[in-house]
């Protein structure tokens, strides 16, 4: 999850980068006690002892994970066998817990090479600097000790920024980025107009690295700060990440109309206008509305790249909502961009996600596939004619899985139930066994209640005149049985 960082130290990280950066640019002959060298030589060498043992770490973390897929993990499925529907149980590997435990392998094996890359380059970099050694006496005592204090003190923040257990969100970490970053500016300004020019080159080399040094912390806060898409669990219809965005949404609505929100707009102080302008707030209610409106519909469809425009929502609500608790003002342009992000994810999950017709006509095909071994095992005339409204309803080139866009949840289970019953009885069948007339008249019940669901909810067209040949309950069957057209 991403973090947050005050928009104020980030501007003052950028501020120290470049007085750094002119520093360095400005003064090209600065020669400093090479106390202030050997510490950053010294700091290198502790790195790549760090880093060291930090790529030892991750190996033997990377084996242990290594030794589980020596006895994969297990889980127990439940199936139906026999005639009469028993369910047994047996063991399987759990294929998704392996191949969590692979992501994890190879998230290692990164984390190990990342390492050991980190231990070389900071082998290389104690090396280049004991070469930079030159002599100098052109600083004065009491500058030479503040530039190895700031050194000192960016060293340890280096470490910080470098050890993931680093709260970078934590007063400790602001107070000592601050503290850096204030010396830092005090300490250009002394020594850029001091009237000394006869110095080495070791000073711009040090601003150089103090430049450098506070340009990779701010990469990192930018990459921690940056939201990436979350994960999303498909599970019971993504249920997890409706309730998450109802309870995300809800409670960022309510901070707005309470506290507000920060507009481009400053104020006479130069401080962004706080507004509940009313509008906006209902740009962000309309944006709840356009994905939670899409809950109990079926998203069979959905994507893995669906999927990651959801987790980018789901990232960004989580976002705000974490700066709700941290008492950070929401901006409007973060309003914005999550009302952009909620439009793209309603458009996909009031579709059915951008695979829904192809999933559709996967179980369109999976009905006609079981039922073509059943259509001469009875000739109950119930099911003689459900057969033939089947093929008269699935023929038609009206009926495409596109009017199904929206279709609810439990309908398709309604649809999967008769798939279930055909794909039992096709394999009673083709084993070489009949239908009784009480397995065929289940068939052509829960196949005609699926076929009157399409029809009355979802504008499905009945077979060709369909209205002679009504029978005495009103429901429609076809003039003639065919087969062409199944199966598109």
């Amino acid at each position: 999850m991403a973090i947050r960082v005050d928009q104020s130290i980030m501007q003052s990280l950028s501020d120290a980068i470049s007085k750094a950066q002119t520093q360095a640019d400005t003064v090209e002959s600065v020669n400093f006690n090479a106390q202030a060298l050997q510490s950053r030589i010294d700091a290198a060498n502790e790195a790549a002892i760090s880093a060291d043992n930090m790529a030892n770490q991750h190996q033997e973390m990377k084996e242990g994970y290594e030794e589980q897929l020596e006895n994969p993990p297990t889980k127990s499925v439940t199936e139906a066998s026999g005639k009469k529907g028993a369910m047994s149980s047996r063991q399987v590997t759990d294929e998704a817990e392996v191949k969590a435990i692979k992501s994890k392998i190879a998230a290692k094996d990164v984390q190990v090479q990342q390492a050991e890359q980190a231990a070389t380059d900071a082998r290389s970099e104690a090396t280049d600097l004991e070469n930079q050694k030159v002599p100098n006496d052109a600083i004065s005592s009491s500058e030479q000790s503040q530039l190895n204090t700031l050194d000192q003190q960016i060293t340890e923040l280096m470490n910080m920024v470098d050890d993931e257990n680093t709260d970078l969100e934590s007063d400790e970490f602001k107070e000592a980025l601050q503290g850096a970053m204030d010396l830092s500016n005090e300490l250009s300004d002394e020594l850029s107009s001091s009237e000394e020019d006869t110095q080495g080159n070791s000073l711009e080399l040090y601003w150089d690295a103090v430049g450098e040094s506070f340009a990779y912390i701010n990469d990192v806060l930018v990459d921690k700060t940056t939201i990436t898409p979350e994960d999303v669990d498909p599970a019971n219809n993504y249920n997890a990440f409706f309730v998450d965005i109802d309870e995300s949404f809800d409670k960022l609505i309510a901070h707005l109309e309470e506290n507000g929100f920060e507009t481009d707009e400053l104020d006479q102080d130069d401080n962004p206008v706080i507004s509940k302008n009313s509008s906006v707030i209902d740009l962000i209610k309309t944006a709840k509305d356009e994905v939670i409106n899409s809950q109990n519909n079926y998203l069979g469809g959905v994507s893995l790249e669906d999927e990651t425009q959801m987790g980018m929502l789901l990232g960004i609500v989580n976002y705000l909502e974490r700066g709700i608790d941290q008492d950070y003002n929401i901006t409007q342009a973060e309003l914005e961009q999550l009302a952009g992000a909620s439009t793209a994810v309603g458009e996909i999950l009031s579709g059915g996600g951008s695979a829904f017709n192809d999933d559709m006509q996967n179980k369109i095909n999976a009905m006609d596939i079981n039922l073509a071994p059943l259509e001469d095992s009875s000739e109950l005339e119930e099911y003689q004619n459900f057969m033939q409204r089947f093929i008269g309803v699935f023929s038609s080139q009206q009926n495409t899985p596109f009017k199904l866009v929206g279709i609810k949840d439990d309908d398709v289970a309604l649809m999967d139930s008769f798939n279930d019953v055909t794909r039992y009885y096709k394999d009673i069948v083709i084993n070489g066994g009949t239908l009784n007339d009480e397995q065929a008249m289940e068939l052509a019940t829960i196949g005609n209640e699926m076929i009157d669901m399409l029809i009355e909810d979802y504008g499905f067209a009945e077979s060709p005149s369909h209205d002679d040949n009504a029978n005495s309950s009103g429901t429609y069957y076809a003039s003639t049985p065919t087969r062409r057209g199944r199966g598109r």
